[in-house]
């Protein structure tokens, strides 16, 4: 890659930053994508595209660009923390906890990950108690439905036979 490629896809980037300032995301995203085009490495215009992305709901798309930007540099914690975010909107909470946790592997001090990590933990708790009422819940409903037919027994079948 030339240095007027790297300078050119800072340039691109530099811009789709003031078009993300004034709101004009369409804009941004565009810059994004060319200044990527000139340097597949730009973690940073990766990762401003998985927040474009994020916040237009478009979240698979959104992971495949915060993956990208920690592929490209290991250690950059906005990456982990908003891929963790974006697989906790998609409930997909033991992935969401892979990520909070490695945020804290590289910086143990950051307290909003140590809260999404315990609301993780609070939201599979809720999760597994739902289970567990729905399922007492069609247990209940199953008895109610067949308590009173004959047709259905409790008994061995085996020990009625005729030989």
């Amino acid at each position: 890659m030339s240095d007027s490629n790297i300078k050119k896809s800072i340039e691109l980037y530099n811009e789709g930053l003031a078009f993300g300032k004034k709101k004009d995301f369409k804009s941004a995203e565009e810059l994004y994508l060319k200044a990527i085009e000139l340097n597949s490495e730009f973690f940073q215009a990766h990762y401003n595209l998985g927040n474009i992305k994020k916040n237009s709901g478009k979240l698979n798309e959104a992971i495949n660009y915060f993956q990208k930007s920690i592929e490209i540099k290991s250690d950059f914690i906005n990456g982990y923390y908003n891929l963790g975010n974006t697989l906790k909107m998609l409930g997909k909470l033991d992935e969401a906890k892979k990520n909070f946790d490695k945020v804290l592997e590289l910086n143990p001090k950051l307290e909003e990950a140590k809260e999404n990590l315990q609301m993780i933990i609070y939201q599979k708790k809720i999760a597994l108690f739902l289970r567990q009422r729905k399922k007492e819940k069609l247990n209940i409903d199953f008895k109610k439905k067949f308590s009173n037919n004959p047709f259905i027994t409790h008994r061995n079948p085996g020990k009625d036979l005729i030989n």
